[in-house]
């Protein structure tokens, strides 16, 4: 398969492929402030919400949303799926602050991760620190629901050879994991955990080395999977230590860690024979991203080098005097080398800089639930184009060719790859690769988002950008990948519910095409996107929503309540009151209707009112109830229980249910109504049980009235299919 791209300032796309990608919408933050513009942020999650963030100095403005600062400082904004702005916000502090990294969970939380200027603050909450990393948690509606910053000498080990850690991200990466856990790495490639609340778990310290070119040791990336491991991406300039694992190099080289839950290391891989590895990259020790196939535990590392890097048993090579490639290396959840493939720059290409410089650098990854792989890269990196540019590269089998002459600005690309490596499509803009860009991509694959800054012009489909004169702006763009199809987000209603103790709860799923529940623990079906959950103890369901090319799993509990002891009815010694066991939550009823006022726990029976009673007690804390069986009286002094034992099995029912009476009661009468008060059943209870067929009637509830000639006793069934 071979892709190609023509850009002549504004992008031009043709394809071989028959499902072309494109770009849905794109929008930008207007700055007049050149040299304060930075975006490294872009998180996406299954609702399609983007959240964009960065730092910006002066003033930035997202649609009606414009946030400012005197110093540099943080922003965030959020889109919708349609690139509708929702709110922007940002931080103020007496110095500078930035921003180095968003992610997402699937509650539509942000979490926001960067370095500290002096008393930082974020809505309510201010952190005195300066030049410390910072963790900050936002709500779904912009709110900030707690911030919280690391000591320095906590964060990074120490201050080594007068290294200032504010001229370097402190909090570079930030991840969370399925329980809401952050982990957040940076400057001195620490590692640490905090919980939802914001509170630190645990923490694995590094020292900083200035070996190289004035580069410390630094934590580039950091990744989860579902089990709650962590996987870390980075550099080191003489040596680091991760547990038992001890690496060393003696120039430059980069690592990628695995760490269980708790933070022990399990398996460690460093690069070797790298002498140039990272010296000119955008943000420096930054361009390792990682990705993980969160199922699997698989993970993708992406590395830009320069003359050649070894890692294991591969080593890639500078490739037709080019200054800089990339390449995407596969692990095995246990560690295992799977493949890796690199860039090859072509031949007949100009490159910023003339021949011997530029090339193409990966600087962002992302994962969906079906194993893809997003890539976003940019050529040329910090060098801006003087001239016009023709550049390609081939990338496992795809080719891809760039031609512009935009001299404001580096050219990007996106690529989409299957879990092989095989490419599968990709699209590209002129611009947007000076500073780094970044990726936002949702697990279900349908809500890829790319941001970055540009200086120049950029086409998004309809939407055409145009930066500030006299300076930058940022751009969020919403690209449509190849082979995309109606993916699957499953939403289940509701997501927790509350029964009380021998009932049953409607769960419904939706948004997707086919649906898989289990435990079987008392459900009536495991198939189907409606379920009757009527577990005897509180149940965890597990969902699998499946599409027409994806899946998507949720949970849902169903909460049991205890409901309160079945009371009994006795007759006072004057023959004149009925009593309940139960000494509060009493509910009086005379012939099935409930007795206003009547909450006692004796009811005194007035005049020769000859019918059936019987009390309901309900718990005023939950609302759950429990009733007694009915009682007669023929008159004062006379009471009689009517239905010592009545019972309904199974319930609820596919169609077919007995009702039983305990010993030899004749006499009765059975019919059953439905909800709109229809009679779809009678017959005489001959003996003390009946079997009776409702399989021709439709699903719902119906009600079961066992008559006599001095009582009524009603039942409900829920009939389900």
């Amino acid at each position: 398969m071979k892709i190609n791209y023509t850009l002549l300032f504004l992008l031009v796309l043709s394809f071989n492929n028959a499902h072309a990608q494109t770009w849905l919408w794109g929008d930008e933050g207007i700055s007049g402030i050149k040299a304060d513009v930075f975006t490294k942020t872009v998180a996406s999650n299954k609702t399609g919400h983007v959240y964009f963030g960065g730092g910006f100095q002066g003033g930035l403005t997202f649609g009606a949303y414009t946030v400012t600062g005197t110093w540099i400082e943080v922003y965030l904004a959020k889109f919708d799926s349609s690139g509708n702005v929702l709110w922007a916000t940002a931080s103020q502090s007496d110095s500078s602050t930035n921003c180095f990294s968003v992610a997402t969970d699937d509650s539509d939380n942000a979490y926001v991760s960067g370095v500290t200027g002096t008393n930082t603050h974020f809505g309510a909450f201010t952190l005195p620190e300066t030049g410390a990393f910072f963790l900050v948690k936002y709500k779904a509606n912009g709110s900030v629901a707690w911030a919280t910053e690391a000591d320095t000498t906590l964060a990074m080990g120490i201050y080594k050879n007068g290294f200032n850690t504010t001229s370097i991200s402190a909090g570079g990466s930030v991840a969370v994991d399925p329980l809401g856990n952050e982990f957040v790495t940076g400057l001195g490639a620490p590692l640490f955990k905090f919980n939802q609340n914001g509170k630190l778990l645990w923490h694995l310290p590094q020292t900083m080395h200035l070996s190289h070119n004035g580069f410390p040791n630094a934590g580039s990336c950091v990744a989860t999977d579902n089990d709650g491991n962590v996987y870390l991406s980075g550099i080191f300039t003489d040596s680091i230590k991760f547990g038992s694992f001890q690496l060393y190099s003696a120039n430059m080289g980069f690592f990628i860690a695995k760490f269980d839950s708790s933070g022990n290391a399990l398996w460690v891989h460093q690069s070797t024979n790298n002498p140039a590895v990272g010296n000119d990259f955008v943000g420096g020790y930054s361009n390792y991203p990682i990705a993980v196939d969160k199922a699997s535990g698989a993970v993708y590392l992406g590395v830009t080098y320069s003359s050649q890097v070894t890692m294991g048993a591969y080593t890639f090579y500078q490739a037709n005097n080019i200054e800089y490639n990339f390449v995407i290396i596969k692990y095995n959840a246990d560690g295992t080398m799977a493949w890796a493939k690199t860039a090859t720059p072509l031949q007949g290409s100009t490159y910023t800089g003339g021949v011997g410089a530029g090339g193409w650098g990966i600087l962002s990854m992302g994962t969906d639930n079906d194993n893809h792989i997003f890539i976003s890269g940019a050529e040329g990196l910090e060098d801006v184009l003087t001239g016009p540019l023709t550049a390609a590269f081939a990338f496992s089998g795809d080719t891809i060719s760039i031609s512009t002459n935009n001299t404001s600005d580096n050219a990007s690309f996106v690529l989409k790859l299957d879990s092989a490596g095989n490419g599968l499509c990709g699209s590209g803009i002129t611009g947007g690769g000076w500073e780094n860009n970044a990726l936002g991509v949702d697990k279900t694959g349908k809500f890829i988002y790319l941001g970055g800054a540009f200086f120049s012009t950029l086409n998004f489909g309809s939407d055409n950008l145009t930066a500030k004169t006299g300076g930058g702006s940022v751009y969020l763009a919403r690209w449509k990948p190849c082979f995309e199809c109606d993916a699957a987000i499953t939403t289940i209603t509701p997501p927790e519910a509350n029964v009380c103790s021998g009932n049953a709860a409607l769960l419904t799923a939706s948004g997707a095409n086919t649906y898989t529940w289990f435990p079987a623990t008392g459900l009536n079906t495991t198939t189907g996107d409606s379920v009757i959950a009527n577990p005897t103890t509180t149940t965890t369901y597990t969902i699998i929503g499946t599409g027409s090319c994806n899946s998507d799993t949720v949970q849902a509990v169903v909460t049991i309540i205890p409901a309160p002891n079945k009371p009994t009815i006795t007759l006072s010694s004057n023959g004149d009151t009925i009593i309940s066991s139960a000494t509060q939550g009493n509910h009086w009823f005379f012939n099935d209707t409930i007795i206003n006022g009547a909450t006692s726990q004796k009811l005194v029976i007035t005049g020769n009112n000859k019918g059936a009673y019987k009390v309901e007690v309900i718990n005023p804390a939950n609302g759950c109830s429990t009733t007694s069986d009915s009682v007669v009286t023929s008159g004062i002094n006379q009471l009689t229980v009517i239905i010592e034992q009545l019972s309904i099995y199974p319930n609820p029912t596919s169609g077919q249910f007995t009702i039983k009476l305990n010993g030899n009661q004749n006499g009765y009468t059975v019919v059953v109504y439905n909800v709109v008060g229809q009679q779809v059943y009678q017959s005489v209870l001959s003996n003390s049980q009946k079997v009776i067929n409702l399989s021709a009637q439709p699903c719902g509830m119906y009600f079961v009235y066992l008559k006599s000639k001095e009582d009524v006793e009603v039942r409900k069934v829920l009939l389900t299919k």
